[in-house]
């Protein structure tokens, strides 16, 4: 039976697990559960396509005592599933996008869903118009 992983940090006050969601723009996700560290990064692999490399990180000798290797596979796995889940659906919308600007609509984001791909998307745009105002 593999062991638990040690914890990455400190339980709260009333003994709950911590996890910790964020996003770097432009391309990267950090994840913190309570006894591992996940690094997403993103970077374009053309006009259309994007490259994603997932990187774990464990506390002290978690990350290569065979002890734990169960356990932090496991982890990893379940990654796999949660992203192999959105796979299909991100192509689509990908794809969906391509078809509503030759139709000319709009793209428009559910506020409760989306808030925070419009606020990305917002963040690309800003940044695109600065740097094209500073390099005329």
């Amino acid at each position: 039976m593999a062991q638990s992983l040690p914890s990455v940090w400190k339980p709260g006050v009333n003994g709950e697990l911590r996890y910790l969601f964020a996003n770097i723009f432009p391309t990267a996700i950090f994840f913190t559960g309570p006894d591992y560290f996940l690094h997403v990064l993103f970077t374009p692999d053309g006009w259309d396509r994007t490259r994603v490399v997932i990187y774990f990180y464990y506390k002290g000798s978690a990350a290569t005592d065979p002890a734990f290797a169960q356990v932090r596979q496991a982890i990893e796995d379940q990654w796999q599933v949660v992203i192999k889940q959105d796979e299909e659906f991100v192509e689509f919308v990908q794809a969906n996008t391509l078809v509503r600007d030759r139709a000319g609509i709009r793209p428009y984001f559910s506020p409760y869903w989306e808030g925070a791909v419009h606020h990305f998307q917002k963040m690309i745009v800003e940044t695109i118009q600065e740097g094209q105002a500073a390099n005329p």
